[in-house]
């Protein structure tokens, strides 16, 4: 009976053994996630800085982008920084751009699963382009507009 107890002793401290193992690995994991992340979100404004060109706006560059907003952590500041880089496309003639990176990151919220932020922003920017003329503008009011139908379901808003 003592051998049993002794090896049911052992098995034991080696199990606690493993799951602190993986644990600290996770947590290690997780730290170089968020790290990559916060890289996207710097290239994805290289890349928006980059396309700016004196003939105009290069697409194929802003569109590695885009891309690159689909891999941002969706914390506030990683947010409010592409929102004041897609600011500053609102200069150009067509609004595309700027509606396009809205939208992406729009996108970018219900992807992450990020209900109520994702409701609350397009909430604004149904409100922003509710009596807008621009087409680009319209075209994304009602692209949010039948969007915004995922966060309401899956959240309990």
């Amino acid at each position: 009976m003592e051998i049993n107890f002794r090896l049911a002793k052992k098995i034991f401290l080696f199990a606690i053994a493993v799951l602190f193992a993986i644990n600290s690995y996770g947590q290690e994991q997780k730290q170089v996630n968020t790290s990559n992340q916060n890289t996207y979100v710097d290239s994805a404004i290289y890349y928006f800085n980059k396309a700016k060109t004196a003939n105009g706006i290069d697409t194929v560059v802003f569109v590695k982008g885009l891309r690159m907003i689909d891999s941002i952590p969706t914390d506030a500041n990683s947010i409010r920084r592409i929102g004041n880089t897609a600011e500053e496309f609102q200069t150009y003639k067509k609004s595309k751009f700027y509606s396009g990176m809205e939208y992406a990151l729009y996108k970018r919220l219900i992807m992450a699963k990020e209900y109520y932020k994702a409701i609350d922003f397009g909430k604004e920017l149904i409100n922003r382009y509710d009596a807008a003329q621009n087409p680009e503008d319209r075209k994304l009011f009602l692209s949010v507009l039948s969007e915004l139908r995922i966060p309401f379901r899956l959240s309990d808003k």
